[in-house]
């Protein structure tokens, strides 16, 4: 019965290099979002994708939208 630990086991890898992906995705789109307020004229202070504040940073929120 130790294949079910180690399919948790690579799940779990898997889980946490597509959370490292993520976290590299947000950080180039925050970026370009940052880029195109400058663009747009907006302000870029506490934008985020959704237009919001901040809060994308989070690890939590990364693995929220990673597992919808």
């Amino acid at each position: 019965m130790d294949g079910g630990g180690e399919g948790l086991k690579q799940i779990a890898q898997i889980l946490a290099e597509r959370e490292t992906e993520l976290q590299h995705m947000m950080k180039i789109l925050q970026k370009d979002m940052k880029d195109l307020n400058v663009v747009f004229g907006k302000s870029t202070e506490n934008m985020t994708l959704e237009g919001g504040v901040n809060s994308w940073g989070s690890t939590s929120t990364l693995r929220a939208v990673a597992l919808k």
